[in-house]
Order: structure tokens, then sequence, then C-alpha cells
């Protein structure tokens, strides 16, 4: 997620595809681990600049396809306490690529709104993602902590 009016926080680029995902296969509890680069939200920064960016958060995904998490991040080595949830609605093909967006908040103000492209490889219960809304360079990897079996309907 971003600051200044974003942070970004994201699904990803290549994984070998896998025929047949849906929601079930996004479903579950998450630690989300994200690096690289967001527009300085700093004022007196000149306009566009990057900075670096990291976070470390738990989301949790729903079967309806909403989420939530919270965490923290660092913007240009400042810390925030992050949180945020899904905006439906969340697209998973069968081809295990989705998008979805999230409204975020840091250190409780409105940070805005950021859309990511996903990756998911049921085999390792992992999602790749990147943010595809904002001209920063943000590249998540959430990584399932539960079992499958936590989130049968």
């Amino acid at each position: 997620m971003h600051c200044g009016g974003d942070v970004g926080l994201g699904f990803s680029v290549s994984a070998q595809a896998h025929e047949g995902c849906s929601l079930r296969n996004w479903t579950g509890t998450y630690v989300v681990k994200c690096t690289g680069f967001v527009v300085n939200p700093d004022p007196n920064a000149p306009s566009g600049a990057l900075v670096p960016f990291a976070e470390l958060s738990r989301n949790v995904n729903q079967a309806d396809g909403s989420c939530s998490g919270s965490g923290t991040v660092s913007i240009n080595g400042l810390i925030f306490a992050h949180t945020y949830s899904c905006v439906l609605p969340v697209t998973i093909r069968s081809n295990c690529t989705g998008t979805d967006t999230i409204d975020q908040w840091l250190d409780g103000q409105y940070a805005g709104r950021s859309t990511f492209n996903a990756v998911i490889n049921p085999s390792t219960g992992t999602i790749e993602e990147i943010e595809t809304s904002k001209p920063e360079a943000v590249l998540c990897t959430s990584t399932r902590v539960d079992s499958p079996e936590d989130t049968r309907q």
C-alpha cells in the first residue's frame, strides 16, 4: 500500500499457470511481505520522487472476496501502522490470475486506494502481486499460514 495518497500492496507477475483457480484458492490467512518504491509523501519533496517502501502484514481473505489486513510499513525510513480492506469485487480467474483493489489507512488516516494484479500458485500457497494503479514499483508475496481445511465452507 502507499502513503501520501496511497500505499502499495499487491499480487504479482509470472508464475506457472495452474488451471482451475477460484476464490477458494485465494481464501485464507497470509503473511504479506512487500518491497519497492513509492512516491515520497513529504510535501517538501520534489514532485514524483520515489523513495524506498517495505511492508510486513497479516491478511485474511474471505470466501466472499472480502479481505482485511494490518501490519507495519516503512516509507523512506518512516514507520506507519497500516490497515486495509478489499473493495469488491475481487477477480480470480481459472488460470490463477486475478485483480484486487484495496482501501488503506496509515496511522488511522485514509491513504487512498490501490489496485493489484495477482498470480496464485496453489501448489505452494503463495500469491504474488504487483501494484498497477500508480506510477510506483511495489511487489508483494503473500504466503499462506493456515491450511486449506481451515477455510472450508
